[in-house]
């Protein structure tokens, strides 16, 4: 876990490799202490935190899922209902989204299809995520987040 003293251990680290001049370098340090004044580091630190939490939840429900379709004991039901959820909810988001851009919407309706598209669309995300993994970007970032966190 990255805290504020390791957050402004990294930010100084990071202005010395990628900043060559010192006037520059002077510049970026004291915004990185206007920073860590502020408060804006803590919150940095806090959002940090909270994307690992994230990151162990979906682990977690990944391992979950995976010692239960492992296991001899659990019965049909239990396999695959997360599935048979996951299909419906991405059916009903392309059923929702035909409908709402092919077929048409009342104007009285649209806010309400919108806004259950829109949590649609976000359960769709989710199940993705969490059957397909996050995108190569988001995991070259934590191995780098990692690599600088174990130089210090």
């Amino acid at each position: 876990m990255l805290g504020l003293d390791a957050l402004l251990s990294v930010g100084g680290k990071l202005i010395d490799k990628l900043i060559p001049d010192p006037e520059a370098k002077a510049k970026a340090q004291l915004d990185l202490a206007r920073m860590a004044q502020d408060g804006e580091l803590a919150k940095m630190a806090n959002d940090t935190k909270l994307v690992e939490l994230m990151n162990a939840n979906t682990d977690s429900a990944r391992d979950m899922n995976a010692k239960v379709q492992e296991s001899s004991n659990a019965s049909w039901l239990a396999k695959n209902t997360a599935y048979a959820l996951d299909v419906g909810i991405v059916s009903a988001t392309i059923f929702l989204a035909w409908f709402a851009f092919i077929k048409g919407v009342p104007d009285a309706n649209k806010e309400l299809v919108y806004m259950a598209l829109g949590s649609l669309i976000t359960m769709s995300g989710t199940i993705l995520n969490f059957h397909r993994g996050s995108s190569q970007g988001s995991k070259d970032k934590g191995a780098d987040l990692q690599r600088l966190k174990d130089d210090k």
